[in-house]
């Protein structure tokens, strides 16, 4: 935004600001003027008018956990809601047989929503084995305790705009701590400790304030533009949806010029979900590809059931299923792209 006032020349008083404007400039209407000063002083402070049957923040059903899963030995957990319930049940998730292995965790916060700030904090502390503060909102503070079993392989965070709340909250938390990576979509923004004053004078409105920040460990406020990723991945929300529901799923998306927007990290436009089958003849050309690489021609030169002698023809040929079962979910894949260079490396945390 554009400064109001010279660097050497602060803004005069709110109400001498109205009387200069007031004297100097036709054709504006008091009523006018009140409602851009109403509207700016709104602004700064995340303030909403609600009307009776308004609801400030979108009621969830979502579970703590939606999903937990192990893709490509990474141990995977969505979390649909930040409540008191999440630290208790990702703790059980963290310690079962099916993760002990996995090269590190992959926590998707993707639409993930939530006001609980010490619910937040509590599933940081999962994550450290020292006693100190993590988040601070209002006058409290959400305190980490001493942990003998906490979880020290590396942790990718998946982020978008409608991760809210205790969500933003906890991914920002686990970034300052250095204990994760986030990835994805800036978050919604909507981090902050808020009331609702009733108005007066019969008005059966009412004033949604955000009265105090949420702040990191390390004093730095979340900022109403969201938490801005690591890794920036652009993505529509109905391609992250179609995604979550299948991150198998081919999802084609078609920009203005017809462009799919291949090799960048942004996809806009229309979306289309594809499941292809794959055929008998898919896997024939997919081995004539890698003959034919082998040799260095064109699949086309070779003729149908020809074999390579350097290797490849000796090679097992692919399943259907194991051809099909790639991830396509761009935001994930690069979580357990980092996953797995990080084991390599021999990194614990990021």
């Amino acid at each position: 935004m554009a400064s109001l006032a010279g660097a050497d020349a602060p803004l005069p008083p709110h109400r001498e600001l109205l009387e200069v404007i007031r004297a100097n400039v036709s054709g504006l209407a008091d009523a006018e003027l009140d409602r851009a000063a109403a509207g700016a002083l709104l602004a700064k402070v995340r303030g909403r008018v609600l009307a009776p049957a308004d609801v400030a923040e979108p009621v969830s059903d979502e579970p703590a956990i939606v999903t937990r899963a192990v893709y490509d030995n990474c141990a995977y957990v969505r979390v649909g809601q930040v409540t008191l319930a999440l630290a208790p049940q990702l703790a059980a998730a963290l310690r079962s047989p099916d993760f002990a292995a996995s090269r590190g965790l992959v926590l998707d916060l993707r639409f993930a929503v939530g006001t609980d700030y010490q619910a937040a904090a509590n599933v940081v502390a999962l994550f450290l084995n020292t006693e100190k503060t993590v988040l601070s909102w209002g006058d409290r503070q959400g305190l980490s305790t001493a942990q003998t079993n906490a979880w020290t392989r590396p942790v990718t965070v998946l982020v978008n705009h409608d991760t809210r709340g205790g969500a933003e909250a906890l991914a920002a938390a686990l970034r300052q701590q250095r204990l994760g990576i986030l990835i994805g979509g800036p978050t919604a923004g909507v981090a902050a400790v808020f009331k609702e004053v009733p108005l007066g004078d019969g008005n059966p409105n009412r004033l949604r304030l955000a009265v105090s920040v949420v702040k990191t460990a390390d004093g730095q406020a979340l900022s109403e533009t969201g938490v801005e990723p690591d890794i920036l991945v652009r993505m529509r929300a109905e391609q992250d949806r179609a995604y979550l529901a299948d991150p198998y799923t081919i999802v084609l998306s078609s920009s203005a010029t017809g462009g799919s927007g291949a090799g960048t990290n942004t996809l806009t436009g229309a979306t289309t979900v594809v499941r292809k089958r794959v055929s008998e003849a898919d896997l024939v050309r997919q081995k004539r590809d890698v003959e034919a690489a082998v040799r260095g021609v064109g699949s086309d030169a070779l003729p149908a059931g020809s074999a390579s002698t350097n290797g490849p023809a000796s090679a097992p040929r692919p399943t259907p299923a194991e051809v099909a079962r790639v991830i396509k979910d761009p935001v994930l894949g690069r979580a357990i792209d980092l996953l797995k260079g990080l084991a390599f490396l021999g990194s614990d945390r990021p």
